[in-house]
């Protein structure tokens, strides 16, 4: 455990001097990130760490900042290339994920213009993170709701994440007890675990309650 321990101390310090080479690498990752290339947990962890180390100090803006405008970035060149491509990125959307296309789909059109930033947050939230810019695209929504929805999850899920790791350092403070940065990041990614699993565990109810619905609709019309 000396070498993870080590090498922690050193990512620690690295994200606290809020070095030019470590946020170029930090935005790099999240941009790709935002456009379909799987990096579970490294934002999320990062920020975790910028606010464990810095605590209550500007310093932990510098990677809040970083991540925010990736995914800005991010989310832009998803929704134009999308909006570009059109009849292509649809036809590859509806064959990989059919039902969640059809859905983002209905929940984007059917919203009053002014909720649709919101609607694009909540979907981000729940962890689709470059469908809906995809979506947006195709679907040649506003520029501006996009925006404005990425900024809003952004501020909900990276604010969160950095604000935890600073809390978590005052807490320990007061407690008296320094755990081992090994110990801390374990328990970071244990938590974001968790709140997948019961994100799964809660859309796999909903998908449950509703193929109930829709048995208990067929049965009624067979009986008529």
């Amino acid at each position: 455990m000396v070498w993870i321990e080590d090498a922690l101390s050193y990512i620690l310090n690295v994200l606290g001097e809020g070095r030019p080479s470590t946020l170029a690498a930090l935005f790099s990752i999240t941009l790709l990130a935002e456009v379909g290339v799987p990096f579970p947990f490294i934002p999320d962890s990062a920020l975790f760490l910028a606010g464990y180390h810095n605590g209550f100090n500007i310093r932990a803006l510098y990677p809040f900042l970083a991540v925010f405008f990736a995914r800005q970035t991010g989310a832009s060149l998803a929704f134009h290339l999308s909006h570009l491509l059109g009849h292509n990125v649809l036809s590859w959307l509806s064959r990989r994920f059919p039902r969640l296309y059809q859905r983002i789909n209905e929940v984007l059109l059917n919203l009053n213009n002014r909720h649709i930033p919101v609607a694009i947050a909540f979907l981000r939230l729940s962890g689709l993170f470059y469908i809906p810019s995809i979506v947006a695209g195709v679907l040649k929504l506003p520029f501006r709701y996009l925006i404005a929805g990425v900024a809003l999850s952004s501020l909900i899920l990276d604010g969160a994440s950095i604000l935890l790791g600073m809390l978590a350092k005052h807490g320990f403070r007061i407690l008296g007890f320094t755990p081992t940065n090994w110990s801390v990041v374990v328990g970071f990614i244990i938590i974001m675990l968790i709140v997948l699993l019961l994100q799964y565990l809660l859309a796999r109810r909903k998908k449950s309650k509703k193929a109930a619905v829709k048995v208990k609709h067929k049965k009624n019309q067979s009986s008529q």
